[in-house]
């Protein structure tokens, strides 16, 4: 079995600068003397706290190659170190190290073949150790990292609980499994499944443990997007899972209002909102989920006061915040302190608060404080529990 990282990693690049990602797979940056160019994003990931505006990122140059796309978006630099996203990518970087006998978990093996084929799923390896016992391991990028943290997935992913529960399967019928979730982040010293994201994710993953050996590896990247020789083993942080991955919480909705208008806000009144996004607060003891999937539709009674307003939005985003802390408020507080305006007693009317909602000129996701903001308090803030 030939290995795959060698010479041909990294491809010919150019560093850039982001400018906007338009959908998934595509993304506009500004290459040396100004040119903006159209990128392909081999990662289906959101990578909010990544694909920042101005944020550096390494594009890998196809011109010479006839490819419909020139340029593909293969790293991302933040906080002053490289972070490799093309997901493509990620299981040339497994064969390195699982050949380099760099992850301590894993030494034992060795991988003899690729996208092993069962049944309706396939897996990226098949390993074989020196007792020629066989085993099926599943690789998986993650690219979410805040603090000391790491998690998966950035989006809800039901292929990925597919793998995992097909998985379990061929353990319990006598196959070695594996997972390997590769953090491209060398800081991380936990991780946990986003429950945030992806709930049923994470109470798969959970429910598989098990049977499933599930082993997380951080890695790191130098300037010129080589892999760095450091990797460790980070630890699972189970009992945060089990804690916080309810159907209750807090969330915030970001709407968007194309032109200024006068709404009737209930018992408010009808009050005038300026062109721009909008950033409401708020929570639930339970049914959260279905709390965020009422305030996304149009048509529905009227009883809270974003219920007036989301009539009038062109574009709605739920966000959540799966856990037991009491944390709405504090939610309020910090968007306040970033709003460029607020909308008195708006969703505040049985709480201390001056407001739930707050104003923005452009969507917050492209603002670096809120990501900060939502990297916090869905993930970095845990870091003082935990130590």
């Amino acid at each position: 079995m030939k290995q795959l990282q060698g010479k041909n990693w990294p491809p010919p690049f150019e560093i850039a600068e982001f400018i906007c990602r338009p959908n998934r797979f595509i993304a506009h940056c500004r290459i040396s003397g100004g040119e903006e160019v159209v990128c392909h994003v081999p990662n289906p990931g959101r990578l909010w706290e990544l694909l920042l505006p101005g944020a550096t990122v390494f594009l890998a140059d196809h011109r010479n190659e006839g490819r419909k796309t020139e340029w593909s978006l293969i790293g991302i630099m933040r906080e002053g170190k490289s972070v490799m996203v093309d997901t493509g990518h990620t299981n040339r970087v497994a064969e390195e190290l699982l050949l380099a006998k760099k992850i301590p978990s894993l030494k034992e093996w060795t991988p003899i073949q690729r996208e092993v084929k069962r049944g309706k799923s396939r897996f990226d390896f098949l390993l074989e150790n020196e007792s020629k016992e066989q085993m099926l391991l599943e690789v998986k990028s993650c690219t979410l990292f805040g603090g000391k943290g790491a998690m998966f997935p950035d989006a809800p992913t039901e292929r990925g609980a597919r793998h995992l529960l097909h998985l379990k399967e061929e353990a319990n019928a006598g196959q070695k499994v594996g997972v390997l979730l590769i953090a491209q982040w060398l800081e991380a010293d936990w991780f946990s499944p986003d429950f945030h994201t992806d709930p049923n994710f994470a109470e798969v993953m959970e429910s598989v443990r098990q049977d499933v050996p599930i082993t997380v590896a951080a890695i790191g990247w130098d300037e010129k997007l080589k892999l760095r020789d450091e990797v460790k083993e980070v630890p699972i942080w189970w009992e945060l899972t089990e804690k916080e991955n309810h159907d209750c919480g807090c969330y915030v909705i970001l709407l968007e209002l194309v032109q200024e208008e006068r709404i009737t806000i209930g018992a408010l009144g009808e009050q005038k909102f300026s062109a721009g996004w909008y950033v409401y607060c708020g929570s639930a003891k339970k049914n959260l989920t279905a709390r965020i999937e009422r305030h996304l539709r149009i048509r529905k009674g009227m009883h809270w006061h974003l219920d007036y307003l989301r009539h009038h939005a062109a574009k709605v985003v739920g966000v959540p915040f799966r856990t037991q802390d009491e944390i709405e408020h504090q939610l309020a507080a910090d968007l306040k302190k970033m709003a460029e305006w607020e909308m008195p007693e708006f969703g505040s009317s049985d709480c201390g608060c001056s407001s739930h909602l707050f104003g923005f000129s452009e969507d917050p996701r492209r603002r670096q404080e809120f990501v900060d903001f939502l990297l916090y308090w869905r993930m970095s803030r845990y870091d003082e529990k935990r130590y």
